[in-house]
């Protein structure tokens, strides 16, 4: 069992028990994985690789997985030579700063702080972190010109045209 030669502890193997669900599980078949935050990575980094690079991420044996949280150690003590021999990527949010927090929402001062998920790399495991959220990330100046090529390609000359207009980010999704 991976779990064994990762030299997991009793609670982790608990908790990769409880959470390694049929998306999750997907992990032990892939060629290789890329760990993500939410769905909306799940979803978006395979079509926009695909449209963009022309990586077919399937073609490839890449299963994206989306672990629903920041707490990646568990699965990244997995990749390793002695449990799953196979690369990992953590694709991660940068962490938003305590002032950009909103003080009138009730506990969002008391998150927990994620791993240090870089002492986590290894032979097998990188991590990638953006400089914000996915999907603040996605309308960054420099993404809207890949934006912008992409909408004309598929066909939408009106989300191109918003996009590349100013360098400003898109304002509506027609």
């Amino acid at each position: 069992m991976p779990a064994t030669g990762a030299g997991l502890d009793e609670t982790e193997v608990r908790d990769l028990e409880r959470y390694l669900a049929a998306t999750k599980s997907n992990l032990l078949f892939a060629r290789k994985v890329m760990l993500v935050e939410r769905p909306a990575e799940l979803f978006l980094i395979p079509a926009l690789l695909k449209k963009i690079e022309g990586v077919d991420l399937d073609r490839e044996g890449i299963s994206v997985i989306p672990i629903y949280s920041v707490h990646f150690d568990v699965y990244a003590k997995l990749f390793s030579d002695s449990a799953l021999p196979k690369k990992c990527a953590i694709v991660t949010d940068g962490d938003l700063k305590p002032s950009d927090a909103d003080p009138d929402i009730e506990g969002e001062d008391v998150l927990p702080a994620p791993p240090d998920l870089k002492a986590l790399e290894n032979d097998y495991v990188r991590v990638f972190a953006n400089r914000t959220t996915f999907e603040r990330a996605l309308v960054f100046e420099e993404t809207l010109e890949m934006f912008a090529r992409t909408a004309d390609e598929i066909g939408a000359p009106a989300v191109a045209k918003n996009c590349a207009r100013d360098s400003r980010p898109c304002k509506r999704m027609a």
